[in-house]
């Protein structure tokens, strides 16, 4: 059965997202590869190695047709990776070692060779590796079936000569096979080839990565629609505020929310039905990562130099108040730190007072807005606004890229001198070593010493001092080393001895509320309610 991968491009590329060097996944018309992106024959019968429905065709037998893929050549470590399906009229026999994908140098010297050979334990078949013998060094431990897709990864040191293979691995540290070390060698190409066995096997070959790291090569790219917030709560000025001539912020979505790695490719905001954006849709949208969870000011922006301007253009909403923003440049987000997403509204002109965008709260200070009338503010220079503890609706399409990596968010709820931490991990098993997890977490107060949490339950903080606190989280391995690239958070938080607003009523910005008041009078004396 063929996996369905969602690949983000379509044609090679030499210069890809996440370091990749080349990348096919063969959506060409059938007929002959070469001709099609860069593949160039190198041997045999130039137009017989052909595509058919999105595959590429290896036919062991009569088709002889050996093609490449040039890159520009890089040094030290190589990887590619492939997804691959055998078929046969009848198991891979003993005598038969064909391989089929290599790397190639600039000539005819072939490392990495892919092979497929006979199965170990009576199954159809299995595959092999070698540096750069004809015939595998090693073959892999476990037999593989007849129409059934895999992922094969092959590691090619340039340096050594040594090659290593995975098979339908998530990740590097996972079960593989090495060849044998024949010297350095530069690598300029990817190659496929057809030649005869026993069997003549019929291999197709699908969603072609090569990078410089194992997780550039995992592939099995799929889009993701990330929601995040789906309160319906207006008047926050998130992202922008539609009843004024200016408008800029910024909002903080943590990776917890966002759960996934991969390039970000649009954002949706949720506007009400009333918003038309007639004079509001002149956006410049900027993207960005940081390791704060909320801002601590009305002046903590994010420094736009920091962030990637990824749109600048005209927005409107559609007909159900889905405003789209299709990026210019897609993001590549990491999965690991938390995502700042700023808007820059630049029309001059300002819409009703019912346009709005739908925002849902938060527990910290998490969206930065300024708007005015006459002040169009600089991104690069804002000055104060005012803070949100809301976020404003919005919907990520994600093209992730291989494994996701681990994520962690952190939040602090106060109650007079004592605090409650509360963690959110991603793709990552919070345990004591040992305990069959990837590690746990640390963290300090205020500077303190090192901490060690072995679960994700909530820890109460009890007896802190009056006054502003720092807690600074962070996940660590069994060997408590901080995950690379790492995945921390600092979070401020106030606690309170002598609290006399407990028990208060919270009032909105303009509402008003009366009650009695012992003994109060007016001006003349009179006994009146307060007003505030």
């Amino acid at each position: 059965m063929k996996k369905h991968y969602y690949l983000l491009l379509t044609i090679l590329i030499t210069s890809l997202s996440f370091g990749q060097i080349a990348s096919d996944d063969f959506t060409y018309s059938d007929g002959s590869l070469v001709g099609n992106g860069a593949w160039v024959n190198h041997s045999g019968n130039a137009g017989d190695l052909l595509v058919s429905s999105g595959q590429v065709v290896v036919q062991h037998g009569t088709p002889s047709e050996d093609a490449n893929l040039p890159f520009t050549p890089v040094s030290g470590v190589l990887y590619f990776g492939i997804d691959f399906s055998v078929s046969s009229s009848s198991d891979i026999p003993g005598s038969d070692n064909e391989y089929f994908a290599h790397f190639k140098d600039d000539g005819n010297g072939f490392r990495a060779r892919l092979d497929v050979v006979p199965g170990t334990g009576g199954g159809n078949y299995t595959v092999g590796i070698s540096s750069s013998g004809s015939t595998a060094d090693v073959v892999w431990g476990t037999d593989l079936t007849f129409g059934v897709t895999y992922r094969a990864i092959a590691k090619y040191d340039q340096d050594s000569g040594l090659a290593e293979l995975w098979i339908d691995a998530s990740s590097s540290g996972d079960t593989s096979i090495s060849g044998t070390a024949d010297g350095a060698t530069s690598i300029e190409s990817f190659a496929l080839r057809q030649s005869d066995s026993n069997n003549n096997e019929t291999i197709t070959v699908d969603n072609l990565i090569v990078g410089q790291t194992f997780a550039e090569v995992l592939g099995a790219s799929t889009s993701t629609q990330v929601t995040i917030g789906t309160g319906t709560v207006e008047n926050e000025e998130l992202p922008i505020q539609p009843y004024y001539g200016y408008s800029y912020s910024q909002v903080i979505y943590t990776a917890a929310e966002i759960g996934v790695a991969g390039a970000i490719n649009s954002v949706t905001y949720s506007a009400n039905s009333a918003t038309t954006l007639a004079n509001s849709g002149d956006w410049v949208v900027y993207m960005g990562t940081t390791s704060s969870s909320s801002f601590s000011s009305t002046s903590d922006w994010v420094d736009v130099a920091n962030m990637t301007q990824v749109f600048d253009g005209t927005v409107s909403p559609d007909g159900s108040g889905n405003v789209l923003v299709t990026l210019d440049t897609a993001f590549d987000y990491d999965g690991a730190s938390n995502l700042v997403i700023a808007v820059d509204e630049n029309t001059s002109g300002y819409d009703s007072t019912t346009h709005d965008f739908y925002c849902t709260g938060a527990s910290e200070t998490r969206g930065l807005v300024y708007y005015s009338d006459s002040t169009n503010p600089d991104p690069a220079s804002p000055v104060a606004g005012q803070t949100r503890d809301y976020i404003a609706n919005v919907v990520l399409d994600i093209t992730e890229s291989g494994a996701s990596p681990a994520s962690a968010s952190w939040t602090v709820s106060v109650s007079g001198t004592d605090a409650t931490v509360s963690v959110t991990v991603n793709n990552f098993t919070v345990a004591a070593a040992g305990g069959g997890g990837d590690g746990h977490w640390h963290y300090t107060i205020d500077g303190g010493s090192t901490v060690m949490v072995y679960d994700t339950n909530d820890l109460v903080l009890t007896g802190l001092t009056d006054g502003e606190h720092t807690l600074v989280a962070w996940l660590v391995d069994d060997n408590h080393t901080a995950l690379n690239p790492a995945v921390e958070q600092t979070t401020t938080f106030w606690t309170f001895s002598n609290d006399e607003c407990s028990g208060a009523i919270a009032i909105s910005d303009g509402e008003q509320i009366s009650s009695d008041t012992s003994n109060a009078t007016d001006s003349g004396d009179n006994s009146s309610n307060d007003l505030w």
